[in-house]
């Protein structure tokens, strides 16, 4: 059995290399199965964008719009490798809405978007998931109050930020997973004797503060952390061996310092064109997570367990 927090790719390479042996996936984006009533095959686990929704989404928006003839999508062509935008031009043909698809590659390109989409007729904004779309929720949802057009997205702090609706599934890796012992009995449940259950995930290498727990919470939704040592003891009470367990910290510490230059060099490009930058409550926290991490407080690690 394979597990991985970047579940999309390494999902998606090990359902293509078996049929037989199981896959859990923790935060895939394309959920690889027939459907998620009845997926069967040999994959299961978490996705929270899955593309069943994207039908729900719809419909809900215009039981909220009754007079929505078309909307408004956008979309960051980066992820079309995702099916979100094929099942979105299906659903809305079967509702009968008529549909606009304008691909965002850079937060400015929002503005555009969504004026365009107004001066087409569009009725409502339909928000693709993607993470750079993601970190725009106050802009998507400024700039379409300001046109009169009501949202839907994915993800609750779309709301938060002036969109009309999200709607979705839990999402992503074991960390945002609320009921994580549940999750590993039920991997423990469908694997195979011998089997075994490979995984990674951020732990507390020491305690966080209240103020860093909340924080983490507030503005990346990870749920209290455990350390090394309590992850094992976790992952052995739902009847799993610990082959063993690895630290990951100085391997992910140069990666997320990279990642982090990388935010703040976009924000400050955002911030001397005079754009709004997005989503302050997720780069503070980022901030204080890499330097959690360069402290050795927060880290990652690798279990490897076996039934």
């Amino acid at each position: 059995m394979l597990s991985s927090r970047r579940a999309t790719p390494t999902a998606q390479t090990a359902h293509d290399a078996t049929q037989t042996i199981p896959i859990v996936m923790i935060a895939s984006g394309d959920p690889l199965v027939k459907s998620l009533g009845h997926p069967g095959g040999n994959v299961t686990g978490l996705t929270y964008y899955a593309t069943e929704l994207t039908a729900k989404r719809l419909e809900l928006l215009r039981e909220a719009v009754p007079n929505l003839t078309k909307i408004g999508v956008l979309a960051d062509p980066v992820v079309d490798y995702l099916p979100f935008k094929n099942d979105t031009l299906r659903a809305a043909a079967a509702l009968g809405l008529g549909v606009v698809v304008h691909n965002v590659s850079e937060p400015p390109d929002v503005d555009v978007a969504i004026e365009e989409m107004a001066n087409e007729g569009a009725g409502a904004v339909f928000v693709l998931p993607d993470l750079m779309l993601a970190s725009q929720s106050d802009r998507i949802g400024r700039v379409a109050l300001s046109h009169r057009l009501p949202t839907m997205a994915w993800g609750q702090w779309f709301t938060r930020d002036g969109c009309l609706m999200a709607y979705s599934a839990s999402q992503e890796a074991f960390c945002h997973v609320p009921g994580l012992k549940r999750a590993l009995a039920e991997a423990f449940r469908i694997l195979r004797k011998d089997g075994r259950l490979v995984f990674t995930d951020w732990v507390a290498n020491q305690p966080l503060t209240r103020d860093d727990a909340q924080l983490m919470w507030e503005g990346m939704a990870i749920q209290p952390l455990r350390s090394i040592p309590e992850y094992r003891s976790l992952v052995e009470s739902v009847g799993f061996r610990v082959v063993s367990s690895k630290d990951l910290t100085e391997e992910w510490r140069p990666i997320l310092e990279e990642r982090l230059a990388m935010y703040q060099r976009l924000r400050e490009e955002a911030r001397q064109a005079g754009t709004p930058t997005g989503h302050d409550a997720f780069h503070k926290s980022y901030i204080r997570f890499v330097e959690l991490i360069q402290d050795r407080k927060m880290g990652g690690t690798r279990i490897v367990a076996a039934k």
